[in-house]
């Protein structure tokens, strides 16, 4: 039988074919040929179904797929207006915190990322009312899409029309030129394709690039060796030791039961160490080869190229190359150099997706605070901390930083009062002292007695210049002001 007719007899049975779908697919009744969907068109990439068998065999790949898609889920999107800088309020936003009545905003952002690092691409699918207004968004699983030969006449790589084709929906959506957005016949949908960057993009050609390609013989190498493992451990094909004959004659029957009595009742961990007594007969290992005991390292080799290619920190993973020192670290490096690029990637193409439906500004563009994502703030506030001693910034330039509302007020820098210049000579340089900020009678400066010497006349007239404060109890002088006062009123004394 062959494959057409084959899933034909599988899936629903689609819709007549709209006068749009070119002939290659009408060819097919609609549906992928057996040759095409193992090659890709020529193409050598892996098909979604293939990307997901993968994804559900091997623990390194489904590791790295999982932890990327909790963290993308668990950064709060925020709409910012980029004209102003700020952020604002938006229908889209609102749309992506409550995208349909089967999922939470955390489990549909969950399955989108899971679905563009296991297939390379995802596709979005959006109800639309009467008035063309979005209503729900669902993430359509890509094995269940089909993308048509290239627009003819362009110089890009984009799909005449998509069949979307499942046990739920059915459904065609064609190209609109004009805007290069794809809706069904009835207006009532609309479908986005997000790939990655494929080098083969072209007429034969038309989906992302899944990791899982260049990936491919180190997952599948892991998988084979778990399932080597797991089969010798399961059929016992494999010796642990053996007991050899060493007598002459062969063994009886009777000889035969009473030694494999005898073996089995040294089996088992509770007999570990026990002493046994051999008649003329020799206990031989059997131990592992060589290719054996290469199996851990190949193992941890190809663990580590798959947790490489999604960026991710082997300290985060690995046991090995865990200290308390380098897992902060590299916490913050696991969003630098691998959440927060694909986290840019997928918001980029909601921002193009949905704002233009709700009809929101062209400034405004989905995106994510930093202050709000707990490794990046903790480190935020490190540097905040250590511009603020620099002395380099303003209180609410800090306070922004950290995530914290300006204040009124804290918009100047402040320096210590007794900071001067390096290798002043301060002793006799003492023209730029007003006298009329030190005038008055010594009476001015608190109770006098007769019989106080100049030595104590000098040091109550330093105190009272100490005391003196602005508006807002900060010292007027500095102590090399006060003692070039001092100097210019009692003398060097």
């Amino acid at each position: 039988m062959e494959f057409t007719e084959l899933l034909k007899r599988v899936l629903p049975p689609l819709p007549p074919t709209p006068e749009f779908i070119p002939s290659e697919v009408k060819s097919a009744g609609g549906y992928p040929s057996f040759v095409g969907y193992l090659t890709g068109n020529g193409s050598q990439d892996l098909a979604a179904i293939e990307c997901i068998r993968l994804y559900k065999q091997c623990l390194p790949y489904y590791d790295s797929v999982s932890r990327r898609a909790e963290a993308f889920s668990s950064i709060p999107a925020r709409v910012m207006d980029k004209v102003t800088g700020e952020y604002v309020e938006s229908k889209a936003l609102a749309l992506l915190n409550k995208p349909n009545p089967t999922q939470g905003a955390q489990a549909f952002k969950k399955a989108l990322s899971s679905f563009v690092d296991i297939c390379g691409e995802a596709f979005l699918a959006v109800t639309l009312s009467t008035k063309g207004e979005p209503l729900e968004i669902y993430s359509i699983k890509p094995q269940d899409v089909t993308a048509t030969v290239a627009a003819r006449g362009t110089l890009i790589s984009v799909a005449e029309s998509y069949l979307v084709s499942n046990s739920v929906i059915t459904e065609y959506f064609k190209l609109d030129r004009a805007t290069y957005r794809y809706r069904n016949a009835t207006g009532t949908m609309e479908l986005w394709h997000l790939k990655e960057f494929n080098p083969t993009l072209g007429t034969n050609n038309l989906r992302g690039l899944p990791k899982a390609s260049p990936l491919w013989l180190q997952i599948q190498q892991f998988i084979e060796a778990d399932t080597n493992n797991y089969s010798v451990l399961k059929r016992g094909g494999r010796l642990s030791m053996a007991w050899v004959w060493k007598h002459t004659e062969p063994m009886t029957d009777d000889q035969f039961t009473r030694w494999q009595e005898q073996v089995n009742s040294y089996e088992g961990s509770i007999n570990a160490g026990r002493q046994v007594l051999l008649d003329n007969m020799e206990l031989q290992d059997v131990g592992q080869n060589n290719k054996d005991m290469q199996f851990k390292e190949n193992r941890e080799v190809v663990k580590n190229d798959i947790y490489s290619a999604y960026s991710i920190p082997l300290p985060l993973v690995s046991s090995a190359t865990m200290t308390m020192d380098n897992l902060k670290t590299s916490a913050v490096l696991f969003y630098e150099q691998s959440v927060l690029p694909h986290t840019d990637n997928i918001l980029d193409e909601l921002t193009r997706f949905l704002i233009p439906l709700f009809k929101e500004p062209e400034s405004y563009a989905f995106t994510y605070n930093p202050i709000e994502i707990q490794p990046l703030k903790e480190r935020m506030i490190d540097e905040a901390a250590k511009i603020g001693l620099m002395g380099v910034a303003t209180d609410n330039e800090l306070r922004t930083k950290v995530g914290l509302e300006t204040l009124e007020g804290a918009d100047v820098i402040y320096k210590a009062m007794g900071l001067v210049p390096v290798a002043g000579d301060y002793s006799t340089d003492s023209a730029d002292i007003d006298d009329e900020d030190v005038s008055g009678d010594d009476a001015d400066l608190g109770t006098l007695e007769d019989d106080e010497t100049v030595a104590e006349k000098r040091q109550r007239f330093a105190k009272y210049l100490s005391s003196v404060t602005n508006d807002k109890g900060e010292r007027s002088f500095t102590d090399t002001y006060i003692n070039e006062a001092v100097a210019r009123r009692y003398g060097n004394g």
